[in-house]
């Protein structure tokens, strides 16, 4: 019995550390990868075309007409100028860092936005996509 008992507390925790290596996000210095996707710095403030980076993005989350997939988008974005602070900070550049971390906030509240807006037939599916977008 005792042996029984141990092998099926050992086929649980192994599910367990296998589904939670399946959702692990990756995060290093210069980039955070995802099981979908490998989100890096890109563009940076210093460069002359980041304000077309970030006006495209924008225009992407305006665009967007599913409050799931536009809560994604601003946490990927996000993300992107969170990695972009994160090398202007290592490379001195403090008022540049200023300028991404403005735009990262800007990302946060449109992502906080959007899952206000999610509109579920129950509350139970809206717990889930809030749950699948933390899991990103």
């Amino acid at each position: 019995m005792k042996k029984q008992l141990f092998w099926i507390v050992a086929a649980i925790l192994l599910i367990s550390v296998a589904n939670a290596q399946q959702n692990l996000n990756l995060i290093t210095a210069h980039a955070i990868v995802t099981s979908e996707k490998t989100i890096t710095a890109g563009i940076t403030p210093d460069l002359v075309l980041y304000g077309f980076d970030v006006f495209f993005d924008d225009l992407r989350v305006a665009f967007m007409l599913n409050s799931a997939a536009k809560a994604k988008l601003s946490i990927d974005i996000a993300r992107e100028r969170l990695l972009e602070t994160r090398q202007m900070i290592e490379e001195n550049r403090y008022d540049m860092a200023q300028i991404s971390q403005n735009e990262h906030a800007k990302a946060v509240n449109s992502a906080k936005e959007a899952i206000a807006g999610l509109k579920q037939p129950s509350l139970e599916q809206e717990l889930e996509d809030e749950v699948e977008i933390e899991k990103e």
